[in-house]
C-alpha cells in the first residue's frame, strides 16, 4: 500500500499479542539503530525494554513515565504513570 507505514513498533507489539514476537529483532529510534530487542526486565523497580546494539551496547526504555504535573482531560484527572509515548517511535528494522 503506497504511503502507508507498515513498520511495527514496540507499542504495536504490546497491543497485538505481546513483545515476545519482537525478541531478537533490530529496532531503531528516529532513524538510528538502538539494538536488538532482548525483552522486558526490571531495574530498580522500573519495568524497562532492553535493547542491545553490537557496537553501542545496551539501551533501556522505561515502560511507564511518571507525570510530573497533574493533568485533567475532559473533567477527569489522569493519575500517572502513563505509557511511555516513545514506544511507538521504536520501529522494527525491516
Amino acid at each position: 500500500m503506497i504511503g502507508v507505514n507498515m513498520s511495527k513498533s514496540i507499542g504495536y507489539y504490546m497491543e497485538n499479542g505481546g513483545t515476545g514476537q519482537a525478541a531478537g529483532k533490530m529496532f531503531k529510534l528516529h532513524g538510528m539503530e538502538i539494538g536488538v530487542f532482548m525483552g522486558m526486565t526490571t531495574i530498580n523497580e522500573v519495568n524497562v525494554f532492553a535493547f542491545v546494539h553490537p557496537v553501542n551496547g545496551r539501551m533501556d526504555i522505561p515502560l511507564n513515565s511518571p507525570l510530573s504535573i497533574p493533568i485533567e482531560i475532559g473533567g477527569n484527572k489522569v493519575i500517572g504513570p502513563i505509557l511511555t509515548p516513545v514506544l511507538y517511535d521504536v520501529i522494527q528494522v525491516e
